[in-house]
């Protein structure tokens, strides 16, 4: 895989990646209906590789409210954390879900209290 020269991604014409980029309302309202834009807008400094299928599938299952549990396996630096620990519940709270209780589960306490730690220092 090549990096991106932007945070855009490559599916994108030049075109509507302009308006994202220079019009306030469209670039939130897209953030707030999908968790794959709102990361792409707004953790863009995390990708450094064009996102994967495997990702783009993370991004839809995480957000689709009619999914009661899930488990992902994904390799060692694949973006799970990034996505479903940090990106995923800012989401949740503010996007289109509006949740109001986030809960952080983890193998161990001290991967959920990094997993806060990480949440707090990008928010």
């Amino acid at each position: 895989m090549k990096p991106l020269k932007s945070n855009l991604p490559t599916k994108l014409n030049k075109k509507l990646w302009l308006e994202i980029r220079n019009n306030r309302n469209v670039r939130m309202e897209l953030a707030k209906k999908d968790l794959y834009w709102f990361f792409h807008l707004y953790f863009g400094h995390y990708i450094e590789f064009e996102t994967a299928d495997f990702q783009r599938e993370i991004f839809q299952k995480v957000a689709d409210n009619s999914i009661e549990h899930l488990v992902i396996v994904a390799f060692r630096g694949s973006g799970k954390s990034t996505i479903v620990s940090m990106a995923f519940p800012l989401w949740a709270m503010i996007g289109a879900m509006q949740k109001k209780y986030i809960v952080i589960v983890s193998q161990t306490q001290q991967q959920a209290q990094q997993h806060l730690r990480n949440f707090r220092a990008e928010v």
